[in-house]
């Protein structure tokens, strides 16, 4: 099966694709544990940042075209983005017989290593607002007594 990364970290202002691909995920996993035994194998590729046709042209729309799909593919950690070719060779990779076998119930990253270090740009960090909403309501809920106030 072919999920995503944002299956399995989630992506900003992405839910309903991010969990569908959570989805799948689980899926795969649970075919592996139900059917391994009669040799079915479910693997699981999970791509990240790929230059598919739909990425080029939605980058190609933007303005500042060029300048944004560079610094785009400068924050992958190879610095580029994939290759569809790269995601299918590595499907025909673990679809082998050899393989099938040896990585049931894997889910396997296909990344260029993104998922080993954090972005330089705040586009997968909490915002900075959100944050600190979050941080008064925490302060709020931790100052009030656990029995309601009921024994003070």
């Amino acid at each position: 099966n072919i999920a995503s990364v944002a299956g399995q970290h989630g992506l900003r202002k992405r839910v309903a694709y991010s969990a569908s691909k959570g989805a799948l995920i689980a899926l795969s996993r649970q075919v592996a544990l139900d059917y391994g035994s009669r040799g079915v194998s479910s693997i699981c590729l999970c791509p990240g940042a790929t230059l598919t046709e739909g990425v080029r042209q939605r980058l190609a729309a933007r303005a500042g075209a060029a300048e944004f799909t560079s610094k785009y593919a400068a924050r992958q950690v190879i610095g580029r983005l994939l290759d569809p070719a790269e995601i299918a060779e590595t499907i025909g990779l673990v679809a082998t017989a050899k393989l099938a076998a040896p990585l049931n119930g894997a889910v396997l990253t296909l990344d260029g290593g993104a998922h080993l270090s954090t972005p330089s740009d705040s586009s997968n960090v909490m915002d900075p607002v959100i944050e600190a909403a979050g941080e008064r309501q925490l302060s709020a809920v931790m100052s009030e007594p656990i029995d309601g106030g009921a024994n003070a």
